[in-house]
């Protein structure tokens, strides 16, 4: 069975701490740029529906701490997040010249709530 952190539904309204690792443990910004386009795909691809308000990059993974903007409609977030993490993902793998996935699969978060 899942684990709750895969699980938990994003709703409209809702703040969020979200995270993901590497597979096995990798790395997943190998220069420094990484890091820099990483935050540029995110601008590119999630400003229109959510609020990040703090994000931590290391080397092996992330931590994004976001609330989703008011009256999307379901699953429209998780699709766009897809969007955001393969365009990342396929950058790095092209330029790199190497294949598969950067990330685990699902992406965990938690529900803040105030």
């Amino acid at each position: 069975m899942p684990s709750k952190k895969i699980r938990t539904p994003i709703e409209p309204g809702a703040t969020y701490h979200i995270y993901n690792r590497g597979n096995n443990y990798q790395n997943v910004f190998f220069h420094e740029e990484d890091y820099l386009l990483f935050l540029d795909k995110l601008k590119l691809y999630l400003s229109k529906f959510c609020s990040v308000y703090a994000f931590a990059l290391l080397p092996n993974h992330y931590h994004l701490l976001l609330r989703v903007n008011d009256g999307l409609k379901e699953l429209e977030f998780n699709r766009q997040f897809l969007k955001f993490i393969l365009s990342f993902t396929n950058k790095i793998n092209f330029r790199d010249k190497r294949n598969g996935s950067l990330f685990l699969s699902n992406f965990r978060r938690i529900k803040i709530d105030f």
